[in-house]
């Protein structure tokens, strides 16, 4: 007959006896099947605490946690068990403050496999919850194991069916990069640790590491993010030549650089609603405007009739439009200047004369972010008003000798611009302020197999 283990025979086998037990495959008892393997976890370490093994008692409300000996650390002595009837006492005076204990709210979940079954896919609502497994209930490495491969395969899944939907693919980015923050956060590292509040690193995880899935959230993220970009590429492109390109006198009923700007808000404004990281907005709009300058520059550097001094003056102020909306969003900065650079300098060399040595200085100076062979490519085709003489080949053969030896020979002969082109994306950690105890599961969720505790 095989013999049936209390909690405290398990403590006393454990904490005293130095016995490793084995959960059986089986156990008709989960709590204490938790309980074998978190005390001897906590033996493991060396570093047993009576208290909270006591505490662990109370929480599983074991059987016999009445017999349980209390004792604590106390300036470094060990105070002596209380005899029966003072335990008994104490029992009684405290059963209302134990109960009240039970009731206060821990900011960790509760999740029963049995009731969630099939509707275990609705853990990815939950990302906002922290999948807080400091203590308790997610003692077991295998619930928190499901629950995290849960909300992977859910996101995945989600995303994968809308993957054309700007709202959805924004909201599940926001979504995995905030559960990757909150798994720094409440890591327990201390470079994560530092930002805390004392109360938030009260929650943070004791008995698990969980790194491996802050990669796991990372990559998702990174892959998400890349949906999104090319969700923006596909509403964007068809409107990019005829806002920044189409002559004035031709915009009536057509895509104007007001449309591109209001598309461009309407991509603003979904994801600060959903509260993306700034620093993941501002990612996304300098793709965004990498685009619209990389397929006009190419458009420019394929038709003639492109290059000529008015089209550099519509260009320049469609450009003023677009950094007066930066502008106005916050957005501006070192980096989207980069980015616009060199369509800026494009508009500027339809601009400016081609004709004397001072000029051939000036052009020298201004294009910097453009190739040798983009600038010569421009002269060649630019084509003069009628007031405008027309552009010698020794003047274009003087700025291609100046230029030359600029850049590496491989650069220095690029004429287009890869469009598909993506910058590296980066997720900067970014801490919340909200307490894991105050936050409640919506009944929208309809998640009846997780409770808070």
């Amino acid at each position: 007959m095989k013999r049936r283990w209390g909690s405290l025979e398990i403590y006393q086998a454990v904490v005293k006896r130095k016995e490793r037990l084995e959960i059986p495959a089986e156990c008709p008892d989960t709590s204490l099947a938790e309980l074998m393997a978190w005390c001897w976890d906590a033996d493991h370490r060396q570093r047993p605490d009576m208290k909270e093994v006591h505490q662990f008692l109370v929480e599983f409300d074991a059987t016999d946690a009445s017999n349980y000996p209390n004792v604590t650390k106390q300036n470094n002595r060990c105070i002596t068990p209380l005899s029966t009837g003072q335990h008994q006492q104490q029992d009684a005076d405290s059963a209302g403050h134990r109960e009240h204990e039970k009731r206060e709210i821990l900011g960790m979940l509760e999740l029963s496999s049995q009731e969630c079954g099939e509707s275990s896919t609705g853990l990815t609502g939950l990302h906002h919850l922290h999948v807080h497994t400091s203590r308790g209930r997610y003692q077991r490495r295998s619930k928190v194991k499901v629950l995290l491969t849960g909300v992977i395969n859910g996101i995945k899944k989600t995303v994968k069916n809308h993957f054309e939907d700007f709202e959805y693919v924004s909201f599940w980015l926001t979504n995995t990069i905030r559960l990757m923050h909150t798994l720094k956060q409440y890591s327990g590292e201390d470079k994560f640790a530092s930002q805390n509040t004392h109360r938030q690193n009260e929650h943070c995880l004791r008995n698990f590491d969980l790194s491996e899935y802050r990669q796991v959230m990372n990559d998702l993220g990174v892959h998400i993010y890349q949906m999104l970009v090319h969700i923006i590429e596909n509403k964007l492109q068809p409107m990019i030549v005829p806002a920044m390109l189409t002559p004035l006198g031709l915009m009536r009923g057509h895509i104007t650089i007001e449309s591109l700007i209001k598309q461009l808000t309407t991509f603003l404004t979904v994801m600060n609603n959903h509260g993306t990281d700034p620093e993941v907005v501002k990612q996304a709009i300098k793709q965004s405007f990498y685009l619209v300058t990389a397929s006009t520059i190419n458009i420019i550097l394929l038709r003639k009739d492109m290059c000529h001094w008015s089209k550099g003056v519509q260009i320049r102020y469609n450009m003023s439009e677009l950094e007066e909306w930066l502008r106005s969003s916050r957005l501006y900065d070192r980096n989207m200047e980069e980015t616009l650079e060199p369509l800026v300098q494009i508009a500027q060399l339809l601009q400016v004369k081609k004709r004397t040595e001072d000029d051939v200085r000036l052009i020298c100076e201004t294009c910097t972010k453009l190739t040798t062979t983009q600038v010569v490519k421009i002269l060649n085709l630019y084509t003069p008003d009628k007031y405008e003489e027309k552009t010698e080949v020794s003047f274009i053969r003087k700025v291609q000798g100046k230029l030359a030896g600029r850049m590496t020979p491989k650069k220095d002969a690029q004429l287009l611009l890869d469009t598909k082109y993506m910058f590296p994306v980066t997720f900067p950690f970014n801490p919340s302020s909200v307490l894991l105890n105050e936050i409640t599961i919506p009944d929208t969720f309809k998640l009846d197999c997780v409770k808070r505790v």
